[in-house]
């Protein structure tokens, strides 16, 4: 009995640490998201992508030469969001890891 309220106990500790981790950085993600939003309007960017290209690759060459031709504010929105997805990447696969290390116990 000892050890079912030990797992219930830890399974609470380990959500709270799960909603205090990530969901932290979801709103921080969201709000340079916001932030870009504001400064970017992200469907001009998607229609003038698909109007200007047919294909994968000269898309990838329209997207590379305006990002060349854009702002120096766009260009540090863009490195900063591309920053936050590689960390919430790499803590999601870190969290998958230890939550499977954990299942097994």
């Amino acid at each position: 009995m000892d050890i079912l309220l030990k797992k219930r106990i830890m399974r609470r500790v380990y959500l709270v640490w799960f909603a205090r981790s990530i969901y932290a950085k979801m709103a921080v993600f969201g709000a340079i998201l916001f932030a870009a939003s504001l400064h970017i309007s992200f469907f001009h960017v998607f229609y003038n992508t698909v109007n200007a290209s047919s294909g994968l690759l000269l898309s990838a060459k329209y997207l590379t030469s305006s990002f060349a031709a854009a702002d120096i504010v766009s260009k540090s929105l863009f490195v900063v969001m591309l920053m936050a997805v590689f960390i919430m990447g790499r803590d999601l696969l870190k969290f998958k890891r230890e939550s499977a290390l954990f299942a097994r116990n």
